[in-house]
């Protein structure tokens, strides 16, 4: 079946408004403008606000191994948008790791892309969350990549590897958390700082 004919959730933009097309659903994809050469990338893709639930709609319909954050959580949400197409969307909120959430460090929770995004979407994500959150007043931005994951797009985007993590789940006695796979995977943590003054 051709993607032209495949449902999907994506945003599509009308006259620099957002529309949502009947039944709650976004949109046909169907390739287009998302299979230009990523030397034109930058000029392809536009930043856009999105809500978080519509960007956690997106990742529940893409990613490969995560699912929506928690409650639909985060502090906000973009998309990467060709003006037809949603390419990506990230989700920025508060940082998991209770010793980094020091209110001048954000956590980068989701980025997901569609299967036809142009190559280098998720570094033009990464890098439009920094910019966003820098003009926030944050200091410092994380997130955590698979170990088996190859990390090109955080390189592309200028982050650095600062450490890494335990293998485990969230769940404590008294705090029990759903077990899920990817727990048991040994994850790199990525950072995006400002220059000290």
């Amino acid at each position: 079946m051709s993607l032209c004919g495949r449902i999907v959730r994506i945003r599509r933009l009308r006259g620099g408004r957002v529309h949502r097309h009947s039944g709650g659903r976004y949109g046909i994809a169907g390739g287009g403008l998302l299979q230009a050469g990523a030397e034109s990338m930058s000029k392809l893709l536009t930043v856009i606000p999105i809500s978080l639930r519509e960007a956690n709609d997106f990742v529940s319909t893409y990613h490969r191994h995560s699912g929506r954050t928690s409650r639909d959580g985060g502090k906000f949400a973009i998309g990467a948008t060709t003006g037809e197409q949603m390419a990506g969307v990230a989700i920025v909120g508060r940082p998991i790791a209770r010793l980094l959430n020091d209110n001048y460090t954000a956590e980068v929770l989701r980025t997901c892309t569609s299967p036809d995004a142009v190559k280098g979407t998720v570094s033009f994500l990464y890098s439009a969350c920094w910019r966003i959150c820098q003009a926030m007043g944050y200091r410092k931005l994380v997130t955590y990549s698979l170990q088996t994951e190859s990390g090109s797009s955080l390189r592309g985007a200028g982050w650095k590897i600062v450490g890494e993590t335990k293998t485990g789940g969230w769940s404590r006695e008294g705090r029990e958390r759903e077990w899920k796979s990817i727990y048991d995977q040994p994850k790199f943590r990525w950072e995006k700082a400002r220059e000290p003054i």
